[in-house]
């Protein structure tokens, strides 16, 4: 394709999505919610028709978040409400070509968890239990716990470690014992640093099975219970 005619092509895509827009601005997004799901969808698929984005091997349409409130003329929290379900699968990530967040939206079910995605989990986890924003090398520690632990448990067992933090430090302070290496161990006030929790994830998994143990003697214990009274 020449120069000249992938420039026509843009230019026609542009307008393409100009015109479909103009359109649903003229149109009343109705009150109900099956109708606004459905103007959702229709901007969806006209985006990602003329501007097709791909993002982790799914085709996006991308806008940032005000453009999409304003264009649909719905407040921030029903878009938000709306996008977060079924039909609908979103993503935030900062646009390579302007480096400002923008909102991806496409229609059909969440993919498989990628490496980077349960990263970006576990750093929301550390902020709002820390109140601290992972920095370049904490974010590969927390790549080095998604390995450890599996993408799928990674999230329940960061928060099992963050939410009882004495359960884990006695857990390293054996390990290390074990090892023979006392000087490595320091007691931290609030919450150990990603690395030390990555150099002791075995404890973290130690933690996770004992929590599943307990839950499933407490089923065992009930189920005994209700066995013997429905026998009496």
């Amino acid at each position: 394709m020449s120069q000249n005619s992938k420039e026509a092509l843009a230019v026609n895509s542009k307008e393409h999505v100009e015109k479909a827009i103009t359109t649903a601005q003229k149109h009343s997004f109705a009150k109900a919610p099956s109708q606004k799901v459905g103007a959702i969808q229709k901007l969806v698929g006209q985006l990602t028709t003329a501007e097709p984005y791909n993002h982790n091997g799914f085709v996006w349409a991308k806008r940032p978040q005000a453009w999409w409130v304003s264009t649909l003329g719905f407040s921030v929290e029903t878009f938000r409400r709306l996008i977060s379900k079924p039909p609908f699968v979103r993503e935030c990530v900062l646009d390579p070509d302007t480096g400002k967040k923008v909102t991806l939206i496409r229609e059909g079910v969440y993919g498989v968890k990628t490496k980077k995605h349960v990263q970006n989990i576990l750093a929301k986890i550390w902020l709002s239990k820390t109140g601290r924003r992972i920095n370049g090398a904490q974010y590969g520690h927390l790549g080095g716990l998604a390995d450890e632990w599996g993408m799928e448990k990674a999230p329940e067992i960061f928060k099992l470690v963050l939410n009882d933090v004495p359960a884990f430090m006695a857990g390293a302070k054996i390990q290390i014992a074990l090892l023979g290496d006392e000087g490595y161990f320091r007691y931290y006030d609030d919450f150990p640093p990603t690395s030390f929790i990555l150099r002791f994830n075995s404890v973290g998994i130690e933690m996770h099975l004992m929590k599943e143990q307990k839950a499933y003697s407490a089923k065992s214990s009930q189920k005994t219970l209700s066995t013997l009274t429905h026998i009496k």
